[in-house]
């Protein structure tokens, strides 16, 4: 991924001081795409993101999903419908509880602490994700100065 982000960046540098484009800037305002590339998507439909207290980086990382949710597609207050956050604590084994509805998932954020919370409460919640098949997404953090390490760790 990071490949070609660069090789389309150096291609964008490129066509814009082309005499075609550096007439017509604004033709390339939104970038360069690669022919297959997967573009901005956006969901169908509500989402709910479930995240771990003692995932560090995974409420900073839905909060993100939510604010880039609606993006350019519609008002705040439609994204903020779009996408809501819950603990997953509380929406898999609290008490008072809401039934879970539409498209739920829990949103694992792993680092080189995802595993390390005391009791083991991340490791219970995916079980219990896993179990009433609720979809586990996955996001590897690789940057090391933010707690990422190699996958094969």
């Amino acid at each position: 991924a990071f490949q070609l982000e660069s090789l389309k960046a150096v291609a964008l540098r490129m066509l814009l001081h082309s005499p075609y484009y550096v007439s017509d800037p604004a033709e390339l305002a939104d970038g360069v795409m690669v022919p297959g590339e997967t573009g901005p998507f956006a969901f169908g439909g509500p989402v709910t993101i479930l995240v771990c207290r003692g995932n560090r980086g995974a409420f900073h990382l839905a909060e993100e999903v939510k604010k880039t949710a609606g993006k350019g597609r519609c008002s705040a207050a439609t994204s903020a419908a779009v996408v809501v956050i819950r603990e997953a604590e509380e929406a898999l084994e609290g008490a008072n509880a809401a039934p879970l509805s539409g498209h739920v998932v829990l949103l694992l954020y792993l680092n080189e602490k995802t595993f390390l919370d005391p009791g083991g409460a991340v490791a219970r919640l995916v079980q219990v994700a896993m179990d009433r098949r609720i979809a586990v997404v996955l996001v590897h953090e690789q940057d090391p100065s933010c707690g990422g390490v190699p996958f094969r760790n």
